[in-house]
């Protein structure tokens, strides 16, 4: 089983591009209208390349139609780059493969991965250009609203005020739900829609991560984002370019494989990644390796190293069915409601789902076991379960009271604690557990909890520095050890200035961090490899010892490249062992004309005129010309001594001898 990669279509327009542009396909899409709104931007054509790629080996005749209409009417193509990855038909698709395809054949100085079927205003490309422009250190995100209205099915080129109406399901108020949530942003942000961010940057952290779990649905280029950041770079999401997308068949991923993910289709590897800090891919492609040292290779030698063989017997569906870390995922249709269940079908079962249970995943095979969910082989199986079982009552939420949900099911009114956690009153034991009270009105039942008194479940979190981090209701406290235990029901007790209150633990971590910082200085503790260990506040950091004094007390310090950070020792020396060495060799930073590369210890100043060098070898270590020290400062210090004819007669000696004249 083999693979050949082929370039069916390259524009031989001459350009640099401001942008290119990852389009992908793997031989799904029955509409190419992105196409014709990328042909319609504010910027010049020549400014931005579309680099279209195919994973298996289906030539669209609709993209072939539109190359052949624009040549006619005198028009750049609208695609630059036509790439078919001709990858076997049993073979499951991998877009994070398609996405470094792409980065390893851009010219562009920033790369954009984005939805092939979205709708763009002609502002979208000018928009990005600006922003990086005003911050070349950015990853940018833009988020798409959705409309799930069958009418735009097929594609009729509908106006983006219509897309933001009615079926619109993520829009409000002028804008998407997402960019104003502050609760749940994760989740209600299009993490996959569009990211951009420079080429050279995704080149450094090792381009898209390669591992079996992103293979299939759950995926995206938030992978590249969270491990950009990680870096030091900035993620921001404009508040005004948005994409639109409307309803297609299959846009939900239904009877595709999925890898592991947090409940709600965000890749639990991709997450593991931004919480554990790591940079590097944990499988790095081998043409986008040879890229990030700086090797030299041509497009054909670039096409041929991009898909490792190992890839063609373990992604396909038969050794995927056998055993992974994947499973298929399906679609639930909900057909109708009858007594207080929902009839639906999943893959090629119906059920009877009781109304009371909430959000019910059949896909996972604990939801499905649930003893109250009716299984049959038809529609009409299941409605005769439910009228043989009898009603299932519709719950009816009437709102809370004093941390209670107060809840109507069947003739009663009952109050449920919010901490309580999943409570079906379909089951007996559900309905009488000690902490749920009943009446038969709302005021009766509002009785009962004032005569109780208020409920609230508090969640211990976690420990960080001297203080508990714990969840009560919606808000998340940072609590300092020395006040010991606090009533949270007595608003007097949590409201104490020494309390930290805010919507999420990573921000409770960094307002913890400032305060400890702000009463705390730099503490050298020793050394652990090339890394001098320092204690600031509640966090470890490991300092490349080449990077030499640094300031830990200014931000800027805190964010350079190669350093390393941790809540505990024990936790730091985990994070330089997996990712110490991953600057070793590369270039992370240029000063006068040198590049500056760490390796083994040594700091490296590097003439550029000298291109590619194998500081490993022997001949390279001894060259005069290149600079070794031990740290930066000292580099640099070197560097200016030498003085403005020095340096420049070193590049006109290396001209000469490397016969490139002057």
């Amino acid at each position: 089983m083999m693979s050949e990669i082929k370039i069916h279509f390259d524009s031989d327009v001459p350009q640099k591009p401001l942008v290119s542009l990852i389009l992908l396909d793997w031989s799904c899409r029955e509409s190419f209208h992105m196409l014709d709104y990328l042909a319609n931007q504010t910027l010049p054509r020549e400014s931005y390349e579309i680099i279209w790629i195919e994973y298996y080996s289906t030539v669209s005749p609709e993209i072939t139609d539109l190359i052949d209409k624009y040549k006619v009417e005198g028009k750049i193509p609208p695609i630059d780059r036509w790439v078919v990855m001709n990858m076997p038909k049993d073979l499951y698709y991998h877009k994070h493969l398609m996405y470094n395809v792409g980065i390893a054949l851009a010219k562009g100085d920033i790369v954009t991965i984005c939805d092939s079927d979205a709708m763009v205003k002609p502002s979208f490309i000018e928009t990005m250009v600006q922003e990086f422009e005003k911050d070349p250190h950015l990853v940018l995100h833009m988020d798409e609203v959705r409309n799930n209205d069958r009418a735009f099915h097929p594609f009729n080129y509908p106006d983006f005020e219509v897309v933001e109406g009615p079926g619109a399901i993520n829009f409000k108020n002028g804008t998407t739900t997402g960019l104003v949530d502050t609760v749940d942003p994760l989740h209600t942000l299009n993490y996959g829609a569009c990211m951009s961010a420079k080429r050279s940057d995704i080149l450094a952290i090792g381009g898209a991560d390669e591992h079996i779990n992103f293979l299939g649905h759950v995926c995206g280029p938030y992978d590249i984002t969270f491990r950009l950041v990680n870096y030091g770079k900035r993620e921001f999401w404009h508040p005004k370019e948005l994409l639109y997308h409307v309803w297609h068949p299959g846009q939900a991923g239904d009877g595709n494989f999925v890898g592991p993910h947090d409940g709600k289709h965000m890749s639990s590897t991709a997450l593991e990644a931004r919480d554990l800090g790591r940079i590097k891919p944990l499988v790095e492609n081998e043409a986008i390796r040879s890229l990030r040292i700086h090797e030299d290779l041509n497009d054909e030698q670039l096409l041929n190293n991009l898909v490792d063989p190992f890839y063609l017997e373990e992604w396909t569906e038969e050794a995927l069915a056998k055993g992974s870390s994947l499973y298929l995922w399906y679609t639930a249709e909900v057909l109708r409601e009858m007594d207080g269940y929902n009839i639906v079908k999943h893959a090629k079962k119906f059920y009877g789902l009781p109304c009371t249970l909430g959000a019910v995943d059949l896909n996972k095979e604990e939801d499905k076991k649930n003893p109250s969910i009716l299984v049959g082989e038809s529609e009409a199986d299941i409605v005769a379960l439910i009228e043989k079982a009898g009603p299932s009552y519709q719950s009816k939420f009437l709102g809370d009271y004093c941390g209670y949900n107060l809840i109507e099911y069947g003739d009663l009114i009952y109050a449920i604690p919010h901490g309580l956690g999943a409570i079906d009153l379909n089951s007996k034991e559900h309905r009488e557990h000690p902490n749920v009270y009943s009446g038969k009105t709302l005021e009766e039942a509002k009785e009962r909890i004032d005569v109780v008194g208020p409920f609230s479940a508090i969640e211990m979190i976690c420990e960080y520095g001297n203080y508990n981090i714990l969840k009560w209701g919606k808000s998340y406290y940072g609590i300092p050890f020395i006040l010991g235990s606090v009533d949270f029901n007595n608003k007097q007790e949590r409201s104490h200035p020494e309390i930290i209150e805010a919507n999420s633990v990573n921000t409770i971590k960094e307002t913890i961090s400032a305060l400890t910082r702000e009463n705390s200085i730099p503490e050298m503790i020793g050394s652990y490899g090339n890394f001098n260990i320092v204690q600031f506040g509640v966090e470890w950091y490991g300092l490349p010892k080449w990077l030499g004094a640094l300031d830990l007390r200014k931000e800027q310090d805190r964010s350079l490249p190669g350093l390393m950070r941790a809540v505990s020792m024990e936790a730091l020396k985990e994070t330089i062992d997996a990712n110490g060495k991953f600057y070793e060799g590369s270039i992370v930073s240029v000063y006068r004309g040198f590049n500056l590369i760490p390796l083994d210890g040594k700091l490296y100043g590097i003439p550029q005129v000298l291109g590619a060098v194998d500081l490993r070898g022997c001949e390279s270590k001894t060259n005069n010309k290149i600079l070794c020290v031990n740290n930066k400062s000292e580099l640099e210090n070197t560097i200016d001594s030498m003085g403005f004819w020095k340096r420049n007669m070193m590049g006109y000696r290396m001209k000469k001898k490397l016969g490139l004249g002057v």
